[in-house]
């Protein structure tokens, strides 16, 4: 049976629907939050500490790729994950939102299977002009998602002051 098609999302529907919404940023801030930072942390703390640097500035940037460059491309790499998780928590929310604007009847759980399941689907079928979109998309909200969620995670990341002063104009 086709599911009916999309109709708006009014505030009952919503209402109606609220426990799927908040269990969804529940599993997405809690694997992000208890798995994905902590082990992110460590490897990008046993990165650095083959660099011989306390942190990674644009001072000392081009030293670290001359000096160690399989240790920069385990950077790239990390700085790709980090991407692709951050896509995948935007597709689990789009695709999510789409499922609440079909009227299918679903139990969280089953819902919650099918919107990751698609969402994986969703992640094999990725593009580079995907990609970049989100990059362009999380790196447009980063400063104000910063200043707004105030999250220890995004403190760590310096931004230079004259993008700051950029922003305050």
């Amino acid at each position: 049976m086709k599911p009916e098609k999309p109709k708006k999302l009014g505030f009952k529907k919503i209402y109606l629907n609220l426990d799927k919404i908040l269990f969804l940023f529940f599993l997405i801030f809690m694997l992000v939050d208890y798995i994905w930072l902590p082990l992110n942390s460590v490897i990008a703390g046993f990165l650095l500490s083959q660099t011989g640097y306390l942190f990674i500035s644009y001072n000392n940037i081009f030293e670290i790729i001359k000096n160690t460059p399989i240790v920069s491309l385990g950077f790239v790499i990390l700085i790709a994950i980090n991407l692709l998780v951050a896509y995948f928590q935007l597709s689990i929310l789009f695709i999510g939102a789409r499922h609440l604007l079909y009227h299918e009847k679903r139990t969280l759980i089953e819902y919650s299977r099918k919107v990751f399941r698609e969402s994986l689907a969703f992640m094999k079928k990725m593009t580079i002009s995907k990609a970049l979109f989100i990059f362009l998309f999380v790196a447009m909200l980063f400063p104000f998602i910063r200043k707004i969620f105030k999250i220890y995670y995004f403190n760590k990341i310096v931004i230079p002051e004259f993008i700051e002063n950029l922003h305050g104009r």
